[in-house]
């Protein structure tokens, strides 16, 4: 797909959920010069530029300046307002697991972060078949990784 849309010239952006590939396809995309808008989760370790990853990236976030407020529309969900904050941020992957052998990334990282979260009946009914503990883990912190194409920060 993406040799077509470049052969045509078109610009593309991917788009992803959590669990695609995680750490290694971000670090991967970015590298390719792809552009990309990934939700992450807030787990993963990050490192200000050209530092190693030290820190999980929602403390890092909690750091940086509020940039505004937004309103998160959450499709059938009961919509969020959120304090947003941005920051860039580096990732490191490894294969093998051996701290010398990795390839890394700085990425742009955006949060959303509710002022209060959904009343637990509304949540209630949307994530019935879903881990609780992950359904409340997602209503604090929505978090997305974005790369775009020839304006890295």
């Amino acid at each position: 797909m993406r040799g077509v849309v470049r052969r045509l010239g078109w610009r593309a952006i991917v788009i992803g959920d959590r669990g695609l590939g995680r750490k290694e396809l971000l670090i991967r995309l970015a590298h390719a010069d792809q552009a990309y808008v990934f939700r992450v989760d807030p787990d993963i370790l990050v490192g200000a530029p050209g530092a190693p990853p030290s820190e999980r990236l929602d403390a890092y976030l909690a750091r940086q300046p509020a940039l505004g407020r937004a309103r998160w529309q959450r499709g059938s969900e009961p919509a969020l307002d959120c304090t947003v904050r941005a920051a860039t941020a580096t990732l490191r992957y490894s294969r093998t697991g051996r701290q010398a052998e990795y390839t890394e990334a700085t990425v742009q990282f955006v949060a959303w972060r509710p002022d209060d979260p959904p009343p637990r009946a509304a949540r209630a009914r949307h994530d019935a078949a879903r881990d609780d503990a992950a359904a409340s883990r997602r209503d604090r912190l929505g978090l997305w990784a974005t790369v775009e194409c020839g304006n890295r920060v």
